[in-house]
Parts: C-alpha cells; structure tokens; sequence
C-alpha cells in the first residue's frame, strides 16, 4: 500500500511538471524551483525554458528587463522582450551583428540563465550572492533591483573587440 502511495505521489508530481522534463525534480528535492542547488548547466536547461520566460514575462507584464542567456537560440526570437547582457564572449564575437555596449550599472528586472552561473569564467556568479527572486523552469534566476556589475560590461567590450577581429575590421577595437 505504501510502495503504490508513493508510486501515485510520483506520478502527480511528474504530471504537475510534465513540460519540463530536464529540469525536473520531485518534492523530495525541493522542486525544480531548488535544482539549481544540486544541479547545473544541460543537466538543467537546453533551452526549453526560454519559452517559460517568455510566457512569465507576459504573465506579469514586465517589458523592462535584462536576460543574461547562454544557448543557441537568441531570445529575443522567441518574443522576449529583454535587452541582451554579456554572454560569453565567443558567441557574441561570431554573430553577425555588433553588440551593443553596455552600462556598468543598470536595474529592474534581470533574468539569468543557471549556466553562466556554473563556471566561473563568467561574471555571473556574483548573482548567486543572493537568493533569487524567482525561478523559472529549474533554470533560469530572477532577480529585481539594481545591479553594478562592470565586469558585465566589460566581458561585452572585450566580445565587441573579438568581433570587429573576426569581422575584419580590428582598426575600429579601439574605440
């Protein structure tokens, strides 16, 4: 009787979560809204989850915000709204567009993706200083205030160096 209990707990707990299956995890680990504690990287998110913040954004209607992503597919495709923070700097280096420069400081609502959290290559790990203020997915962290964080600005001004290298213009790196 116990072994079925559990079996139907388990069952109800998966189908609660069933459009997020990487970045599920049971009660008994607190929910996908805590693996990022015990787990990162593709063991998390492969990218469904962006279409989790695109619907969060919506459902609470924020259109001012910053997404800090690492995957193939760029965001702001999917319908969200946010301006793009540093990714890693070999991607952004190879796209076709420059991008943009960013501010040392900036603020309101930040989504961060748990991958740029893992490694300490990026400078996101500074946002786990902190408990999110919410998770979408397993995945992706919210945070709402105002951040200065130039080590963000500055790994977009060295991607924007790398890309007028690859692009073959390295006599505009320097301004």
């Amino acid at each position: 009787m116990a072994c079925a209990a559990l079996l139907a707990f388990q069952v109800v707990s998966y189908l609660r979560r069933y459009r997020n299956e990487i970045a599920y995890a049971n009660e008994a680990w607190g929910g996908p809204e805590n693996l990022h504690r015990y787990l990162g990287d593709s063991n998390v998110d492969w990218g469904q989850s962006l279409y989790m913040v695109r619907d969060y954004l919506k459902q609470r209607d924020i259109h001012d915000c910053w997404i800090a992503w690492f995957g193939m597919r760029k965001p702001q495709l999917t319908g969200v709204p946010c301006r793009a923070l540093a990714g890693p700097m070999f991607p952004e280096a190879w796209d076709w567009e420059l991008p943009p420069v960013l501010p040392d400081c900036f603020e309101g609502t930040v989504l961060v993706s748990s991958t740029l959290t893992d490694l300490d290559l990026f400078p996101y790990g500074s946002f786990l200083r902190r408990a999110p203020d919410d998770v979408i997915g397993g995945g992706v962290y919210v945070f709402h205030g105002r951040f200065d964080l130039p080590e963000i600005a500055a790994e977009r001004r060295a991607a924007r160096g790398w890309w007028f290298l690859n692009h073959g213009q390295p006599q505009k790196c320097r301004r």
